[in-house]
This record gives structure tokens, sequence and C-alpha cells, in this order.
């Protein structure tokens, strides 16, 4: 962190090039100063480093944090809260359903006209 403010510090008040700043404090590509000196122009401080590295999986971060006896409780409920709810999409996914082909029945049945054939002939 303060390699980044003594170069950004050092562009800022001196007439050297990114190149020549970059050289004299031994930072391998100048392009990354000038990304530091204009977030410093933008937020007035040097960007905080980016962490590297892949991310915790959410299993592992669960595993790592201790659990008291309330939190079993309350996740205990809330599975089952998830259950229900699964539970009473699923009856109203099928009551849908069930109205949607009685509705299309009852059009069809309404749509189709029925031709009686005529027996009577005419002299």
């Amino acid at each position: 962190m303060e390699l980044k403010e003594n170069a950004v510090q050092c562009y800022l008040t001196t007439d050297l090039t990114y190149e020549a700043v970059a050289r004299k404090f031994e930072i391998t590509n100048f392009t990354l100063l000038a990304s530091w000196v204009n977030h410093f122009k933008i937020y007035g401080e040097v960007p905080i480093s980016k962490k590297r590295g892949r991310r915790k999986k959410l299993e592992s971060i669960a595993s790592s944090m201790t659990q008291n006896p309330n939190d079993s409780q309350r996740i205990k409920e809330l599975e089952q809260e998830l259950r229900y709810a699964q539970i009473e999409v699923a009856y109203l996914k099928g009551l849908r359903r069930l109205e949607k082909n009685a509705l299309m029945n009852k059009n069809q049945d309404s749509s189709t006209v029925s031709v009686k054939p005529s027996n009577s002939k005419k002299s």
C-alpha cells in the first residue's frame, strides 16, 4: 500500500513520466501505475489491493462457522417451512394444470359442431 501511495505521489509531484516512475519504484507494468493515479484522481485515495485466488465454496464457509444450538433449531424450522412451501407449490401447480385441462376440454366440446346427416329425400 505504501509503495502505491509513494509512486502516485511521486508521479503527481514531479514531471516524471509513468515509465520513469515505474522504473524508479520497480513496478513492472507502468499502466498499472497509470490506473492507480487515475483512481487517486477520482476517489482521492489509492486503490486497495484486490484479493486473489478462488473464492471459498459455501459449504466450506458454513462448516467453518461455529453454530450454537439455537441456530441448529432455527435451521430445522426453516427447512420444515421450505418443505411445506414446496409441497404447497406442487399442489397449486397440479391444481392449475387440472383447471387448464378442464377448460381446454370444455372449449373443445363447445367448438365441435356435430353435423347430422340428412336422411330425407326430396321428390
